[in-house]
């Protein structure tokens, strides 16, 4: 009041629209400061939900490899707490007989400033294995110091899948039996080794072409329709064919012919399981004849 006593009322008015003009730039400030802080807070809501809620792990490492931050994923993969985490090395993560995958694709990191991947095995704090996909690339910290930003994804699932796969392939392509598979049409896809030694032909010659190559014209129409008609109705059909060999010279097999079908259940391949039985069936057409004689 004594700063006003000497205004005129022109000044007080001037004075007091100044001052509410002032407020409102306050409110509008103020305004705006709030919806900056619930964008500020919606942004963090996201980085949690993309970062620390993400299925894949994710870790930052200072240059010589010591852990400074990681997500829920990374801490879970590798069987600890985040706060547990920080400050410990990378590697000691790793199992000892692949950390020279580690420093190597490292060293091709720190050569070609291009991002990097690997698979290698990795230890949970309660010494459990398991096999993580690796990518890594280089980055710039705040303050500009240079960071490794590493993604982890486990892939133990996938890699125990592989061997299992592994051993059946092995298993099918060691196996004594003559294996054949082929598409619905039929087309041969896949034959095995024992396939290929008892009729002389190569995969080359087989690959793609109907497995009527090998008929001999000599096994009985009739089997083929009941083959085919047992095949249609979802069942399995074995039975004996005799065909013919590269060479032309002729066998007899006995087969077990089963369709493989798809998730929505239509015939997508068949696979058949050969055995030569020509030596067996002329032994026992020897013996026949020989107990034939003996009667006589």
């Amino acid at each position: 009041p004594e700063n006003n006593a000497g205004l005129s009322l022109e000044e007080t008015r001037l004075t007091l629209h100044e001052l509410r003009v002032h407020q409102i730039e306050l409110e509008m400030q103020n305004e705006e400061l709030r919806h900056s802080h619930l964008e500020l807070e919606a942004l963090r809501e996201r980085y949690f939900e993309l970062y620390d809620l993400a299925p894949v792990g994710y870790c930052r490492l200072s240059e010589p490899g010591m852990i400074l931050q990681a997500n829920l994923a990374a801490a879970t993969l590798l069987g600890s707490n985040r706060s547990a985490l920080a400050g410990r090395p990378f590697h000691s993560f790793i199992l000892k007989d692949d950390q020279t995958v580690f420093y190597r694709l490292r060293q091709q990191l720190m050569a070609t400033r291009e991002p990097q991947a690997c698979e290698l095995r990795m230890l949970k704090t309660d010494a459990v294995v398991l096999w993580v996909h690796l990518a890594v690339s280089v980055a710039q910290s705040a303050v500009g110091a240079p960071e490794w930003r590493i993604t982890l994804t486990d892939i133990s699932e996938r890699r125990a899948a592989e061997v299992q796969l592994r051993k059946l392939s092995q298993a099918v392509e060691q196996s004594p039996e003559s294996i054949l598979i082929t598409d619905a049409n039929p087309h041969i896809e896949y034959v095995n080794q024992a396939f290929l030694d008892s009729t002389g032909y190569s995969r080359e010659e087989l690959i793609g072409k109907n497995p009527r190559v090998l008929h001999s014209g000599k096994t009985p129409p009739e089997t083929f329709t009941l083959m085919w008609d047992t095949l249609g109705s979802g069942r399995p059909w074995k039975g004996q064919l005799h065909n013919r060999r590269k060479d032309g010279s002729e066998y007899d097999e006995f087969a077990i012919i089963a369709p493989l079908r798809g998730p929505d259940g239509t015939v997508t391949h068949y696979v058949a399981v050969k055995e030569d039985v020509t030596e067996k069936k002329r032994d026992a057409e020897e013996l026949e004849q020989h107990r034939f004689h003996l009667e006589a």
